[in-house]
């Protein structure tokens, strides 16, 4: 399950579905998560046992009605640094991918920037 809307768009919906289906995990989207709850750092800690997949990315509010603006890993309001280490302590050995696009015109620039980030955020 992937936390961006098709199961539940509220972060208890995903906690209700999460413990009640043993076998299902979950891959992160951050900035998903993010809009669901200003505590998305506990809920990063609550959910990381059944994380198995991450897709960094990182995101403006939009203005009343709008959608989020897309932009790099640290250029936004998540706090990246912060989530892989709430990864790390739970032993999360999967992947992470800068995820970008849909509708935000070339992904590109986003992903070299988000990139050169982790390279200084991991070193």
């Amino acid at each position: 399950m992937e936390n961006h809307g098709q199961v539940g768009r509220t972060c208890d919906v995903l906690k209700r579905v999460i413990d009640t289906v043993p076998s299902l995990d979950m891959t992160l989207q951050t900035s998903g998560i993010q809009r669901m709850t200003d505590d998305y750092l506990s809920m990063v800690r609550y959910f990381a046992p059944r994380i198995m997949h991450i897709h960094l990315n990182d995101s403006h509010p939009g203005g009343e009605g709008e959608q989020p603006q897309a932009v790099a890993l640290g250029e936004g309001q998540l706090v990246i640094a912060a989530i892989l280490k709430i990864m790390q302590d739970a032993g999360y050995a999967g992947y992470c991918n800068v995820e970008y696009g849909g509708g935000h015109g070339d992904p590109t620039p986003l992903i070299d920037k988000s990139r050169e980030y982790l390279r200084k955020v991991l070193s």
